[in-house]
């Protein structure tokens, strides 16, 4: 499903299943979905497996889980948009600028 990046404090992964846990607890965050209207809300585990289960038929999509030390704080999509969201708590550390930065020089 694709290749993992890793940057100064990041790695980008592949989605994995055990992330639907997470992906549902941080999308579960009212703040995400205004700023991530397409989300469904609330998101479910049900949303987060249907979302799993879509990548795993669409090989083109490139999506990345975002980890830190390991834990899945967010995603990030470089096609057929560019889009990402974080987990509220990891805002304002520059965390996205560098997924960014590594999604946009290695693909």
């Amino acid at each position: 499903m694709g290749m993992c990046l890793t940057g100064n404090r990041l790695v980008l992964r592949p989605l994995e299943p055990k992330d639907c846990a997470e992906m549902v607890r941080i999308l579960a965050d009212p703040v995400i979905s205004y700023w991530v209207p397409v989300l469904p809300f609330p998101y479910t585990a049900s949303d987060a497996k249907g979302f799993f289960n879509l990548l795993q038929d669409n090989l083109h999509r490139q999506v990345w889980a975002i980890t830190l030390k390991e834990d899945f704080i967010g995603l990030i999509e470089e096609y057929p948009n560019f889009g990402f969201w974080l987990d509220p708590a990891f805002w304002g550390q520059g965390l996205i600028s560098e997924a960014a930065d590594l999604v946009l020089k290695n693909t």
